[in-house]
């Protein structure tokens, strides 16, 4: 290394040397001073820890689960978008985050009509009772192009790795997932229909409509809703997302008399302060017990069947809860049927035999219970197989959950429309309304044949119409034969030869994400196939959906 003693210089070149010196020292301070790219300011991610919330419940139609984001604007008033609310049922919205850390029931406030501004995409939602750790956001109109800004959220992209939304609808407080941020700036503030819309760069994707776009200093400018992405020759070649402006959301809270925070001057980059969240311990379900016995201490099994439950529990990892694996009876075949995911054992020994008798048109048997290899047992014949009675009656619907049964099932129940639930063995359940009963059953056919396109979509069937449910017993060669009576003889869809192609889908503001359906049988399915939430939905963000 060269040194050169710079006083042997020229007084001007030490003097301009000096300065040059002095402004160098003063950009790598100003560095230091100012937060690096991407790194949010101190207290922002704790501040949007307790102002974000994830909105989920049950689909109006398919025994699924659809959520979103929310912000608080009070601590027992949420904001988000109509159309994360539009496919929800109503009775069923429930709120959280993991400072709440639990779910609380929320109904429907208030939400966009036609008749407000075009692009006008906002609903409120009221909580049951204030939330303590809530923390309402304060909202800005300062916003302009090249702002830093911060999306706040729950995109389905994220949180699916991992989480189960219909797991924690059941009450499994482990399946909370944490809140996803993502930094970027403003590129325009364009004005829209009528609607001022933010564009910025700060990522975000199915699950984060509703949640809050925030400044620096954690003040909202505009709430997320809507991915737009331009194609060329079936790629992905742009993409924006769009933000509702401040200004709308103000004009949407004034007009329901609801008042929130504002607030004044310009982001001079320091957040709001708010006092520690009390730390709420989630529970989780457990992971399944594995195997305590050899399945060599199970004499009556086949060598298939063995093998078959061999590779489900090795799929083991990813499930909570208790499981159950049923078999047929001697001679009866060599398939076999797993349930996890489950509340109790009591409930995987039900769903697991339910649909083992159905593929048997046999009672079947329970060879596995959490983990315990059981010695051989008579079969026992499940009454909700066999209904007698004609009355509908949710906690006999077969194939789900019991808490599916206590939460959708009595929400079908309370419907006064005509309505009509039809049913397929791999825990699909669909439910519609229609001016007629014919109406509503064949709408629920549609659109079970259509999520079961790909594996045995004739096994759908019309378990219920208005309050009145079928009679005769419930399997494979009934179904098929259409031997099994309907709830009416009257009004209701023929059963066609061939099963109806699956319908393209119907454009949404927002992305709907079905799960992967089961393996068709006689594959023998595996445990996160036959178990797993069905045709799980994930509202968007706007055009994603």
């Amino acid at each position: 290394m060269l040194a050169i003693d710079h006083f042997w210089l020229p007084r001007r070149v030490r003097l301009l040397s000096l300065m040059l010196a002095s402004l160098a020292l003063f950009t790598v301070s100003l560095a230091f001073l100012r937060p690096a790219h991407g790194q949010a300011p101190p207290g922002l991610t704790e501040l949007l820890d307790r102002t974000t919330v994830l909105v989920l419940s049950y689909n109006r139609e398919t025994l699924s689960t659809d959520i979103g984001s929310g912000v608080f604007i009070t601590p027992d008033t949420v904001l988000t978008n109509r159309h994360v609310v539009a496919t929800m049922d109503p009775t069923l919205i429930r709120v959280t985050n993991r400072a709440i850390g639990r779910l609380v029931p929320a109904t429907i406030l208030a939400q966009s009509t036609d008749q407000d501004q075009a692009g006008s995409d906002f609903a409120l939602l009221k909580l049951s009772q204030p939330a303590p750790s809530a923390v309402a956001i304060q909202i800005t109109e300062q916003v302009d192009r090249l702002t830093p800004v911060i999306a706040a959220g729950y995109p389905g992209v994220v949180t699916s790795l991992g989480f189960h939304p219909h797991l924690l609808m059941w009450g499994n407080l482990g399946q909370i997932p944490e809140l996803v941020v993502s930094s970027g700036e403003v590129n325009a503030v364009q004005p829209g229909r009528a609607v001022r819309s933010v564009i910025h760069t700060a990522q975000i994707s199915r699950g984060s409509s509703g949640g809050p776009l925030v400044d620096r200093c954690g003040r909202m400018v505009g709430i997320n809703t809507t991915v737009y992405t331009g194609q060329a020759q079936g790629a992905t070649v742009d993409r924006a997302q769009a933000a509702l402006h401040a200004e709308a959301i103000k004009a949407f809270l004034d007009k329901h008399g609801v008042r929130p925070r504002l607030a004044q001057g310009a982001c001079q980059g320091t957040v709001e302060r708010v006092p520690p969240s009390p730390r709420v311990a989630l529970a989780s379900w457990p992971r399944p017990t594995p195997l305590t016995q050899s399945l060599d201490t199970a004499s009556y099994l086949t060598a298939r069947q063995r093998t078959e439950i061999q590779r489900g529990v090795a799929n083991l990892s990813q499930a909570h809860g208790s499981w159950a694996v049923a078999i047929p009876p001697v001679g009866g075949g060599d398939g076999t049927m797993f349930a996890i995911n489950t509340r109790s054992a009591e409930d995987a020994e039900r769903i697991a035999l339910e649909r083992c008798e159905f593929w048997a048109s046999a009672p079947c048997q329970i060879t596995i219970r959490d983990g315990a290899v059981l010695p051989t047992s008579v079969g026992r014949p499940m009454a909700v197989m066999a209904p007698t009675s004609t009355t509908f009656d949710p906690n006999m619907i077969p194939f789900i959950s019991g808490p599916d049964r206590e939460m959708w099932g009595v929400s079908y129940q309370r419907l006064t429309q005509p309505k009509a639930m039809v049913l397929h063995p791999q825990g699909i359940a669909i439910r519609a309304v229609g001016a007629t009963a014919a109406e509503a059953s064949s709408r629920a056919m549609s659109v079970c044949r259509a999520i079961r396109a790909q594996s045995d979509p004739a096994l759908c069937f019309v378990y219920a119409v208005d309050n009145r449910s079928v009679v005769g017993r419930i399997n494979r060669s009934s179904v098929l034969s259409g031997a099994l009576t309907p709830p009416t003889a009257n009004n209701l869809p023929a059963r066609p030869a061939t099963p109806a192609p699956a319908p393209a889908p119907a454009a949404r503001p927002a992305v709907q994400a079905p799960t992967a359906p089961p393996a068709p049988r006689p594959a023998p399915p595996t445990p996160a196939q036959t178990s797993s939430p069905p045709a799980t939905s994930l509202p968007p963000s706007g055009g994603d959906r």
